[in-house]
């Protein structure tokens, strides 16, 4: 038996909370540029020019910063059938805007997710994140992590599962100091692929 403890739905609200940017610019104000990976991060289910409108003209956005991490917008969209989460990272004047999630759920869920991207952003990693390894127990998001060597072998340092399918979703930057570079990720979670794709999918057509 693991002894080891996942991060709970009210640790997971605290560490928004604390992260939480208090007077961020609008996502409007940026240029906004694409990630070469938006497709596959996004797992093929929202095409851009959706994405780019929830980040853009979102029913409610909100940005998280923390240290040495690049600040990291969430625009949600709705509620139509779904309610579109876009995620991008402020890298010195532009957006790269990373990947777009759908999110299903009642009448009621959705006009809250639409108000409220943060809680958007929670109910995401509570439906489909994968518990990492972190320090001495196992977490659903991180704002920044320090790893000695390069982004290659972070799934190692994570203890991510081999036996379900997963996406890695992240900023990855290199941060210097006396000992060397040092792999520097942030806004770290992993989303069971499967998992996410069956429920979209059972929202199709």
């Amino acid at each position: 038996m693991n002894a080891e403890r996942n991060q709970t739905s009210a640790e997971l609200t605290a560490a928004f909370e604390a992260v939480t940017a208090t007077d961020p610019d609008e996502p409007s104000s940026f240029t906004i540029f694409p990630s070469a990976e938006f497709d596959l991060q996004s797992m093929g289910f929202v095409r851009l020019e959706d994405a780019l409108d929830a980040l853009v003209t979102p029913d409610s956005f909100v940005a998280f910063e923390h240290q040495d991490s690049p600040r990291m917008y969430l625009g949600a969209k709705g509620p139509g059938a779904f309610v579109l989460l876009t995620l991008a990272y402020d890298t010195g004047g532009t957006l790269d805007l990373a990947a777009s999630y759908r999110l299903h759920g009642s009448e009621t869920e959705l006009a809250a997710f639409a108000e409220d991207a943060r809680a958007a952003f929670q109910a995401l990693l509570e439906r489909y994140a994968l518990p990492f390894r972190s320090g001495k127990g196992h977490a659903l998001f991180l704002p920044i992590l320090r790893v000695k060597g390069t982004d290659a072998h972070i799934e190692w340092d994570l203890g991510l599962p081999t036996s379900t399918p997963w996406l890695l979703n992240r900023f990855t930057g290199v941060l210097e100091d006396e000992s060397g570079a040092t792999a520097m990720v942030a806004w770290l979670f992993v989303l069971n692929t499967p998992a996410y794709e069956a429920d979209i999918n059972a929202h199709q057509g």
